[in-house]
């Protein structure tokens, strides 16, 4: 997801192009298609929050998974001293 906000100018720019390289016209409908959905507001609202919530997802389990991970460590050390 932070891949496409990151390169979302070049995307779209890249669908222009694509739209006067294909011949097909199957597949330029399709990336006519692509291109209007990317360009609307909520597309680049949906993608900017669904990026948000996804990075601040990951960092809670990363720090859930570590201090669980400390944790049992320490139960492991204090039975060994039991």
């Amino acid at each position: 997801m932070l891949s496409i906000l990151k390169n979302y100018k070049v995307l779209l720019d890249t669908w222009d192009e694509a739209v006067d390289e294909v011949k097909d016209v199957e597949t330029k409908s399709r990336i006519r298609g692509e291109s209007s959905q990317m360009s609307t507001f909520d597309f680049l609202f949906g993608s900017m929050l669904s990026e948000m919530v996804l990075r601040h997802t990951v960092e809670h389990y990363k720090k859930r998974h570590v201090r669980q991970l400390k944790d049992s460590k320490l139960q492991g050390w204090l039975l060994t001293l039991c």
